[in-house]
């Protein structure tokens, strides 16, 4: 059997580093296969009793995170500053007349 170098199984940490130059935590690793980001989670499988992937499934991961981020505006979508702001101040107004209206 020929195993071609992206299907080789890696520990989760090695393989992104292979991929991508950067080596994440161990525990971020873990949570991208367990728990996903962003609603992508990373494809695995369990050898030995220890989690692993190959570079073909870093790079499809990576792929579908960006996909999401980028697409159709149902993924993670970055609020403008302003817009925190206001909705803070909006808060804090409310705040201040509950206060008002208890008597506090």
């Amino acid at each position: 059997m020929n195993v071609q170098k992206d299907d080789e199984y890696l520990p989760i940490a090695v393989a992104f580093e292979k991929e991508t130059g950067y080596r994440p935590a161990d525990c971020t690793a873990w949570r991208w296969a367990k728990k996903g980001c962003g609603g992508v989670k990373l494809e695995t499988r369990m050898f030995g009793g220890h989690r692993k992937t190959t570079r073909r499934f870093v790079r499809q991961f990576i792929a579908e995170r960006t996909a999401k981020a980028e697409g159709d505006g149902s993924a993670i979508q970055n609020t403008p500053r302003r817009e925190v702001t206001r909705r803070d101040k909006e808060i804090a107004r409310a705040n201040a007349q509950l206060d008002r209206e208890l008597g506090k």
